[in-house]
């Protein structure tokens, strides 16, 4: 069976049965309960579309002038605006203006992904979302002037994270590793929230490197396909993708009450993220792993055309699979050690020790295979 809602753009929507949402929705359509937070350039939260599933901290008195919940923001009643209305020079200088209100029209970017995470659906108006009747919780972390960069967006996902995001999703990212930056991806899922990052837009191999949040542990890293079930040229790929979904001409919400397409993993990741808050809406108790893994090990496995790619690409989003089955393993190899020093360095044997978790359903005749990423090591 199919839920088809009554959205009238719906038919602009390909993505919609590409991942067999209408017999998800026949399952779930979420729930308010389910936070996903955006963080993002702004998010338009007066949207027709998007203003009955915006997130409300009922802890807070509006405009009272009180941090009333005690977390540091005033009045952070519909979300929280990390950057404020200042210039590219204020950035530079550290000057934030820090205010409640996470709007930003100049910057369409967030709305847009807002809406594929978790528009109004079924509501005789605009658009579906993935997440149905998610709520959504805006976040931003872009300037008012001077473009959509993302600044302050590690401090945004502690914060998504202690206002009780289940999903917090991350439609950005760029070069550099930091421990600091994975402490913080750390402490989210520790706190139960689950982020889901795009892999970013370079057409490039990104498992050593080059691309942050995606190449972080314990993210949620969502490469784009496009219509013809393959992996984008624009998408990054590689082992540390979890999932593709689809990325290519996606129509959302914009600012000001309107709709466009936009392409890029941007898309992907909300598409996502809006499922893994359906999953949790299923799964209440499960935490961020489960929920990952559960995405993971329900993808259609349709974008490699050999054993030997399957790795870097694994599989192809199926929100239909990922709230239907209940019987998928998910594996992770969570910790491996060298018999010999911390890495193979010259040519005598050494034994490696790897040790995997479970997170889901139980798995039997498990067959590990180690395969190196070039022809030095035997």
């Amino acid at each position: 069976n199919e839920f088809v809602p009554n959205d009238p753009e719906i038919s602009k929507q390909w993505f919609i049965n590409n991942i067999q949402l209408p017999k998800a929705w026949e399952i779930t359509k979420g729930n308010k309960k389910v936070v996903i937070a955006i963080i993002d350039s702004g998010v338009d939260w007066e949207h027709p579309d998007l203003a009955e599933n915006i997130w409300t901290n009922t802890k807070e008195i509006p405009n009272n002038g009180v941090d009333d919940d005690g977390n540091g923001k005033i009045d952070d009643v519909n979300g929280w605006d990390f950057v404020g209305n200042v210039s590219q020079q204020d950035i530079v200088n550290g000057n934030w203006r820090e205010d409640n209100n996470p709007k930003n029209i100049a910057g369409f970017h967030g709305t847009h992904v807002a809406g594929l995470a978790s528009a109004v659906t079924n509501n005789g108006k605009g658009i579906a979302s993935s997440g149905f009747s998610c709520s959504i919780l805006p976040i931003k972390t872009s300037p008012d002037q001077g473009g959509m960069g993302i600044y302050r967006g590690y401090e945004a996902i502690v914060y998504a994270a202690n206002m009780g995001a289940k999903i917090i999703n991350c439609s950005w990212g760029g070069p550099g590793f930091s421990p600091a930056e994975q402490d913080i991806i750390n402490y989210a899922t520790n706190k139960g929230s689950l982020v889901v990052v795009a892999s970013g837009n370079d057409g490039a191999y990104i498992d050593f490197g080059g691309q942050y949040p995606a190449g972080y542990d314990n993210v949620l890293c969502v490469g784009g396909t496009n219509s013809s079930n393959k992996v984008a040229s624009f998408s990054n790929w590689g082992i540390k993708v979890t999932v593709y979904t689809p990325g290519q001409t996606i129509y959302s919400t914009m600012p000001n009450g309107t709709y466009s397409n936009q392409t890029g993993t941007s898309m992907s990741s909300p598409i996502t993220a809006g499922v893994a808050g359906l999953v949790a809406a299923l799964h209440n108790e499960w935490t961020p792993k489960q929920i990952l893994h559960q995405i993971r090990s329900t993808s259609d496995n349709v974008l490699a055309t050999t054993p030997e790619q399957r790795p870097y690409y694994y599989g192809k989003l199926n929100a239909y699979n990922a709230v239907y089955y209940n019987n998928a393993p998910g594996l992770e190899i969570y910790e491996y050690s060298f018999s010999r020093g911390s890495a193979l360095s010259d040519y005598l044997p050494n034994v490696i020790q790897l040790k995997v978790r479970n997170y889901l359903s139980a798995a039997s005749n498990v067959k590990l295979t180690l395969r190196p990423f070039n022809n030095y090591i035997s």
